[in-house]
């Protein structure tokens, strides 16, 4: 990036950082006045309290209020109600208390501490039969392996949670149980054990209507729920609730709902509408007297393509956060720096931020997260050009991939570092790699393609849902009707399940053997490229091996004409060996770069005759690739010119110069070579061997040569066959 074009990116990011600082200051100002003195008049009732339990859940209420706008200020006041729960000997009030500062730790990232305090208070619990506070008790422990990625404990102590929810009754939260056993199993490439919680957790989500809580949505973590019907779906009823909640102003329930509709509106692939939302929500968190998350705000820009203000949003969120959000908010707004910085292709900054996100994961143990962001910093380490620094930190990411059982991010890192290896030239592993990779990706892909049947049953599910809900706006005008029109529908739905299975087994197979083909194209033609490497490879050495030869061999001859006749046809030899040497050290093997070659040969030619320091060579070259009939012939006539200017042009003249320039003239591939030498006669020479191959190999590509010699000496070569890159 040019300065000027630097600067004007550094200024618009810095007018939308000023505008968003004033937006944030005036609606904390103006609008959160309400919120302000409610809990002012919090405060002042606690002050008035008396230690006991008023005072306790006084306190409690409190840190929940601070949470969300000034999170250091919850911690403290959550320590002071545990600390006073303990004191006075109230198990209940301890367990509750035990259980707000445990989640606080959770969303810290501190999970040690949280399993601990949760521990602590399912001792508790159980000693009064509280098993509602048991379960939720068990969900929390879950929440912490979960994200410090321990999934066997994650899953039993969901598991424990899903039970005790099902014995309670409680529907809501036991969805929410099989949602994240379901999650579980996916992030450890266990389909087989995700299907049917998932479907599960579909079913038992589809008894409610309106306001659910927070959503993380499921078309981001599996393929089992990537269909546009199923978001449409969320999005309706999620629309629904909206209004429902503006009606009956509870904007708490409302703020959790418009964060749904955004991240359903990005799932269906409409980031304006997205955006939106987000701004409505950041507008309501400051409304409730929040500091609102930006992290989502900053993301919903990028998505729509405004880089400079997703990363003006979000170093104002870090700046400003500190104390007033969570670590793990924080820990997210650095990585998503470094992402913002990336795509704007700054990767020195982009890399700053990424590891001090990683830091701070590390030090929580966050594994999942450790692997994830370690394969992103590996990414930026390439796109720098720093290729060693991130084949470590792909090998890093991957011992803890197998360590954890992560099985799609092992495959992502062997595919990632398979690619590094190979543009470090380390081919031979670079195979191994792309080899594990394929076996990672087949053992998922098996367990991924029954995820295609899985999903049948969920559309019938969703169809019949659908179904029920109009059935059931039909019943109160004519019961008869409903009932005949539901009997019509078993039918139907017998019919659709059918037509449902016969469609997905046509696709299915369709798809294994379009996958099979896939997979056979991709082999064949990754074994043709390796096989055109070796070949370029070998006849580079080849070439090498018979331009030593010709190098002893001069050595033992006596006769200078005959010596210098046999370097001739070394520098040809070594003319033609740059092409494949290029070819195999190149990405694609139908074309040649002419201005790193053009280089190379020069500087070996004058390396050759011991003219490296005496002659000086400009080299000016149009961004031009050939392919490989163009290069080898043109190279060999560069080679004849470029020999001819070093042997004759110079004798008892000062600065020797030679200018060498290769660009395209409309149709024409233009090639000139001139010296300031002391010029040379055509006819004296015109049948030497070098004039002739040059004449023969610009016949060759149809092209024409003229020479002039009157000052110093110059060709021009025009070309009319080539071939160039596409």
């Amino acid at each position: 990036m040019s300065n000027s074009r630097h600067s004007i990116f550094i200024s618009r990011q810095s007018t939308f950082k000023i505008s968003l600082t004033a937006i944030l200051f005036f609606s904390a100002t103006y609008l959160s006045i309400a919120q302000i003195q409610q809990r002012d008049s919090l405060i002042e009732v606690y002050k008035t309290l008396q230690d006991g339990a008023d005072k306790i859940n006084s306190l409690v209420h409190l840190s929940e209020w601070y949470k969300e706008a000034d999170f250091t200020k919850a911690t403290s006041l959550a320590d002071q109600a545990v600390n006073l729960a303990g004191s006075l000997g109230d198990e209940r009030l301890w367990a509750l208390t035990l259980t707000h500062r445990a989640m606080l730790y959770w969303e810290n990232g501190e999970y040690k501490s949280s399993i601990q305090l949760n521990g602590q208070s399912i001792k508790l619990r159980e000693h009064h039969g509280d098993s509602a506070g048991v379960a939720d008790n068990f969900f929390s422990i879950a929440m912490n392996y979960y994200y410090s990625a321990d999934y066997s404990d994650a899953i039993k102590f969901f598991t424990k949670a899903l039970d005790s929810y099902r014995a309670l009754g409680n529907r809501r939260q036991e969805a929410e149980a099989l949602k994240r056993i379901g999650f579980v199993y996916h992030w450890m490439g266990d389909y087989p054990n995700a299907i049917p919680h998932l479907v599960e957790y579909s079913r038992v989500r589809n008894e409610f209507e309106g306001y659910i809580g927070r959503t993380a949505n499921l078309g981001s973590t599996s393929p089992y729920f990537d269909n546009k019907e199923y978001y449409q779906l969320e999005l309706e009823m999620q629309l629904s609730a909206k209004e429902e909640l503006a009606t009956v102003g509870d904007r708490e329930k409302l703020l959790l709902t418009l964060l749904n509709i955004a991240d359903t509106y990005k799932e269906l692939g409409q980031p304006a509408e997205a955006l939106e939302y987000h701004k409505e929500a950041v507008k309501l968190s400051r409304d409730l007297g929040r500091f609102p998350n930006l992290n989502y705000l900053g993301n919903a820009y990028r998505s729509v393509g405004k880089i400079d203000s997703a990363i003006a949003i979000h170093q104002f969120y870090l700046e400003n956060g500190i104390g007033k959000r969570n670590a793990i908010d924080l820990m997210w707004t650095r990585f998503l720096l470094g992402q913002d910085y990336f795509q704007a292709g700054n990767f020195d900054l982009a890399l700053r931020y990424y590891y001090d996100g990683l830091k701070i994961t590390v030090a929580m143990g966050n594994k999942l997260d450790v692997v994830i962001n370690l394969l992103r910093i590996a990414d930026a380490h390439v796109a720098n050009g720093e290729l060693t620094v991130a084949k470590s930190r792909c090998e890093e990411s991957l011992s803890l991939a197998k360590k954890i059982k992560v099985f799609p991010r092992l495959k992502d890192g062997y595919l990632k570092l398979s690619k590094i290896e190979s543009q470090l030239g380390n081919y031979d592993e670079a195979y191994r790699l792309m080899e594990r990779y394929r076996v990672v990706s087949d053992s998922l892909t098996e367990g991924e393609a029954s995820l295609q049947l899985a999903r049948t049953q969920v559309q019938y599910d969703l169809d019949k849902r659908i179904a029920d809900i109009e059935n059931l706006k039909q019943e109160a005008e004519i019961k008869q009707a409903r009932i005949e029109k539901r009997d019509w529908m078993i039918g139907g739905f017998v019919i659709i399940i059918l037509l449902v299975v016969l469609l997905a087994w046509s696709s299915y197979r369709r798809y294994k053997q379009k996958e099979k083909a896939n997979e056979i194209l991709t082999e064949q033609k990754r074994q043709i490229e390796v096989l055109l490497a070796e070949i370029h490879h070998r006849v580079k050495n080849n070439l090498q091996v018979i331009s030593s030869l010709l190098s002893i061999q001069s050595d033992e001859l006596k006769s200078k004409s005959a010596r210098m006749a046999v370097l001739e046809g070394q520098s040809r030899v070594q003319a033609m060996g740059l092409i494949h040497e290029n070819i195999y050290k190149a990405e694609n093997f139908a074309h040649i770069k002419m201005a790193g070659y053009i280089s190379k040969l020069t500087d070996s030619l004058l390396l050759s005759f011991g003219l490296h320091k005496q002659v000086t060579v400009s080299v000016e070259c149009d961004p031009v690739a050939v392919d490989v009939d163009t290069a080898i012939p043109l190279g060999l006539i560069i080679n004849e010119l470029f020999t001819n200017s070093l042997k004759h042009a110079f004798k008892n003249i000062e600065n020797p110069r030679i200018n060498l320039n290769l660009k395209i003239d409309r149709n024409q591939l233009l090639l000139e070579v001139s010296d300031n030498g002391r010029g040379y006669l055509i006819k004296s020479d015109k049948d030497s061997f070098g004039l002739k191959l040059v004449r023969e190999l610009t016949n060759q590509l149809g092209g024409s040569i003229e020479f002039a010699g009157e000052s110093g000496f110059q060709t021009t070569v025009r070309i009319t066959k080539f071939k160039l890159a596409a």
